[in-house]
């Protein structure tokens, strides 16, 4: 499966590793776990089977044009998943970020066939901190951590190609 993601700015990227980190230090699940050079804080924009590099210079000037945009996040969220349940960041949707991910959407609907729940309107914003919970972990997780509110912003655009496990930054640094 291939995505295009949203980097966090260097502080905004220290909360969730520190998120992270503290779900690790109680032996919780943690994206801490997940050692990958490519594993870092991010929100996906759009998922598809196929996202191919025929559409990063689309993607470049639309991040060119959108880029640095900021973030609020406030709460936690939590999904199923396909080995237990999915812990998250909320991230609102600011009418900026609402604007850009249907853009994103826009630019790949054609070409790439997003799964539905990338479609604008249905797109949930998230930083995923922790996968694969049991009901007893969720609750421990939630007590560990705060659910306040704070900023960030979002400064990369990302394509992650899932197949060759090969991310690309747009626009290039």
């Amino acid at each position: 499966m291939d995505s295009v993601e949203l980097l966090l700015d260097r502080e905004g990227e220290q909360r969730v590793l520190a998120d992270w980190h503290l779900l690790q230090r109680a032996g919780l699940p943690s994206l801490a776990d997940h050692r990958s050079p490519s594993n870092a804080p991010h929100v996906t924009l759009v998922t598809a089977p196929v996202i191919g590099a025929g559409m990063d210079a689309a993607l470049a000037e639309a991040a060119t044009q959108a880029l640095p945009l900021p973030l609020l996040f406030e709460g936690l969220l939590v999904f199923n998943g396909r080995r237990g349940l999915v812990l998250s960041r909320h991230v609102l949707c600011g009418p900026r970020l609402v604007a850009f991910q249907s853009s994103v959407h826009g630019l790949l609907a054609g070409a790439a066939d997003p799964l539905p729940l990338s479609e604008p309107g249905c797109w949930i914003p998230h930083i995923t901190l922790a996968r694969g919970l049991s009901r007893p972990q969720l609750a421990a997780a939630v007590q560990l951590l705060e659910a306040g509110r704070t900023t960030g912003e979002a400064t990369v655009l990302r394509r992650w190609d899932g197949a060759r496990k090969i991310q690309r930054l747009l626009p290039p640094p």
